[in-house]
C-alpha cells in the first residue's frame, strides 16, 4: 500500500502453491505467506511455506533459503539445501544476509551474504562440539559448580542453579534450566545459557552466547563475539572488538564496547507503540544499529537502520 492509499500486488496470484522462481513475481504462485521483511537494499523477503523467497528490485522473484521439504538436514550449507520447519520468521540483516525463526526445529539460523545457513541459536547450536574431541562434564540435578579443565571441555549444568566455567581450551557451555552463572574463558567459546534468568560472560576470544527465555545478561568480552539474547528482557554487551549483538524478543538494552559493531535490536519483534522498546549504546568506533520505530538508539551509533532510522 502505497501512503496515498493505494493497494497493488506485488507477488503472487489466486492460487496457491510454489512456481515461478526467476520470474516476475507478480505471476510467482505462492503457499503459506508468513513473515516479510525489507532489506537495505529494498529487496522483499518472505517466508513462504518452508522457504524464504526474495524480490529484488526489478520484480524478480526467487528461493534463497529453504528446499520445500520440512525438516533439518544440516547447516554450513548452502541455504537453497536446507530444509526448515515449522511457520518461518525472517529478518533481513546489514550486507544482504538474513535471520530465520526456523521453530519447528528450535533454532534461528543465519544465512550469509554468500548463501551459507549456520544456526545462530538454539540448543542444536553446541553440535559442533560434539563432533569434536571433548572431555564431557555433566551435572545432575541441584546447583552445581563446575570448572572446566585444560582440555576442550562441553559441560552441561542440567536442572539447578549452576556455576559453569570453562578453561584454557575452546569450550562448549550448557547452562540448561533455571537461573545459571556461566563464564568461558581465553579460548573460542561457545555458550547455550538456556532458559531462566542467566549471567553469561564470553571472556577472551571469539566466543558466541545464546540467551534462550529469561532476563539474561550477557556480556562478550574481548574478541569478535557473537550475542543473542533470545526471549526476554535481556542486557547484552559486547566489548571489545567488532561484534554482533541481536536482541530478539523482549525489551533489551544492547551496549556496543569498542569496535566496528553490528547491533540489531529489530530482529524477531513487530512494529507496536505497545510492543518492546528496546535500547541501543554504541561504544567507539564504526557501528551500525538496527532498531525499530519505537526503539532509542544513541547518537554516538555512526548507522541506523531498519524502521526507527
Amino acid at each position: 500500500m502505497t501512503a496515498d492509499g493505494t493497494m497493488s500486488t506485488i507477488a503472487g496470484g489466486p492460487r496457491e502453491g510454489f512456481a515461478g522462481d526467476g520470474g516476475p513475481a507478480v505471476a510467482a504462485t505462492l503457499g503459506a505467506i508468513g513473515s516479510i521483511d525489507v532489506a537495505p537494499d529494498g529487496s522483499i523477503l518472505l517466508a513462504d511455506g518452508a522457504r524464504i523467497r526474495r524480490i529484488d528490485g526489478g520484480g524478480t522473484i526467487t528461493t534463497v533459503a529453504g528446499t520445500g521439504r520440512s525438516g533439518y538436514n544440516g547447516d554450513s550449507i548452502p541455504a537453497t539445501s536446507a530444509d526448515l520447519s515449522g511457520n518461518l520468521s525472517v529478518d533481513a540483516t546489514d550486507g544482504g544476509g538474513f535471520l530465520i525463526g526456523d521453530f519447528g526445529n528450535g533454532r534461528v539460523r543465519k544465512v550469509s551474504a554468500d548463501g551459507t545457513i549456520t544456526t545462530l541459536a538454539g540448543m542444536p547450536a553446541l553440535s559442533d562440539c560434539e563432533k569434536a574431541p571433548y572431555n564431557g562434564i555433566q551435572g545432575a540435578g541441584g546447583d552445581d559448580v563446575l570448572p572446566g579443565a585444560e582440555l576442550r571441555d562441553l559441560i552441561r549444568g542440567e536442572d539447578g542453579n549452576d556455576t559453569l566455567t570453562g578453561a584454557g581450551a575452546a569450550d562448549c557451555i550448557a547452562g540448561g534450566l533455571d537461573n545459571d552463572n556461566l563464564s568461558g574463558g581465553p579460548q573460542d567459546d561457545v555458550i547455550d545459557a538456556g532458559n531462566g534468568d542467566d549471567r553469561v560472560r564470553g571472556d577472551d576470544g571469539n566466543d558466541r552466547l545464546i540467551g534462550q527465555d529469561g532476563a539474561d545478561r550477557m556480556a562478550g568480552g574481548g574478541g569478535r563475539d557473537v550475542v543473542f539474547g533470545g526471549w526476554g528482557d535481556d542486557h547484552i554487551s559486547g566489548g571489545p572488538g567488532d561484534d554482533e549483538l541481536y536482541g530478539y524478543v523482549g525489551r533489551d538494552v544492547l551496549t556496543a564496547g569498542a569496535g566496528n559493531d553490528y547491533v540489531d535490536a529489530q530482529t524477531g519483534e513487530r512494529e507496536s507503540a505497545n510492543g518492546p522498546k528496546d535500547i541501543v549504546r554504541c561504544g567507539p568506533g564504526n557501528d551500525t544499529a538496527r532498531i525499530n520505530t519505537f526503539d532509542r538508539a544513541a547518537k554516538s551509533c555512526e548507522h541506523l537502520r531498519g524502521a526507527g532510522a
